[in-house]
């Protein structure tokens, strides 16, 4: 693999098959369809929220001893 899309020819890539379209029922096209895709969005915002969550608290979190720190380290001086 060369990037996230396009691929070269190595050692362990095996012989190049070229098919002709137009006579394989490998593959089908079907004009003006939509793909149906596995994820489900649902979960998947859900997820994200949950995330951006656990974000925010640990961010808090670092900040509150950030904080204490500062006070620590004053009271010190």
């Amino acid at each position: 693999e060369t990037g996230l899309t396009h691929f070269k020819v190595g050692p362990n890539s095996g012989d190049i098959q070229l098919i002709d379209l137009d006579q394989t029922d490998r593959v089908s096209f079907t004009g003006s369809a939509l793909e149906q895709s596995t994820t489900d969005l649902a979960n998947e915002f859900a997820d994200m929220i949950v995330t951006q969550r656990a974000y925010s608290s640990a961010a808090t979190a670092l900040r509150t001893v950030d904080e204490m720190v500062r006070i620590v380290t004053g009271l010190k001086s």
